[in-house]
């Protein structure tokens, strides 16, 4: 016959060994997460220096290329203009000619005591058909390649402004005190006139215009 005594002193021990055993699992199964705590303590981690702040490059271009084009004024206390009229026509299905547009050149000639200073040729095209357009492109095309051609020329500049698809002006300034006209490079092209040099007589100016089918006349102060 079992004794009570040894009853309770077996389930005592049975508690033990089932404790025993889940602190014996517990252990064995959270072991890497035991080991990394343990780690860290041994071997804490630096902290994260501040990111240190990049400055942005500076793109910005320097002063002088930010300038802008120079327009240059012509100069002198009186003007002559000689003004020369030339129309394009295309033909027509009865035989005949269509005008699809005109360009009218004045140059201007400022004169100082009737002595040359300073030259500005005004260009204006205006079409009638759209046949017109794309010459009017090309002919501004024309003048800002030369525009670009002589950007650090002093003493010499060219304006144009398109409106719309058959309206554009130009003007061409030179000012014969700070450029000879042998020093603009016109990118070959022949059929603009520019005629005069500095100091020179106006009236010899005028001729030499009015020899190229131009018509002269006082422009006024």
């Amino acid at each position: 016959m079992q004794q009570a005594g040894m009853n309770k002193k077996g389930n005592t021990d049975t508690i033990i060994y089932i404790v025993i055993i889940v602190i014996i699992g517990v252990f064995v199964f959270n072991m890497k997460n035991i080991y990394n705590f343990t780690s860290g303590l041994r071997n804490p981690k630096p902290s994260n220096p501040p990111t240190p702040e990049v400055e942005e490059p500076d793109t910005s271009k320097p002063q002088e290329e930010e300038d802008k084009y120079t327009i240059v004024k012509p100069i002198g206390e009186n003007q002559m203009v000689c003004e020369y009229t030339e129309t394009s026509e295309i033909p027509s299905q009865d035989g005949g000619n269509i005008t699809t547009g005109s360009k009218k050149i004045s140059v201007y000639l400022y004169n100082t005591d009737s002595k040359l200073k300073s030259i500005n040729e005004k260009v204006a095209y205006e079409g009638i058909d759209s046949d017109y357009t794309n010459y009017i492109y090309s002919e501004r095309k024309k003048y800002e390649n030369i525009k670009d051609t002589n950007l650090k020329l002093e003493g010499f500049s060219i304006e144009t402004v398109l409106s719309g698809t058959l309206s554009l002006a130009t003007s061409l300034v030179v000012d014969l005190e700070k450029v000879k006209l042998a020093d603009i490079d016109f990118d070959g092209v022949n059929s603009i006139i520019i005629l005069g040099e500095y100091d020179q007589n106006i009236t010899d100016v005028v001729t030499q215009y009015e020899m190229k089918g131009y018509v002269c006349k006082d422009g006024g102060e």
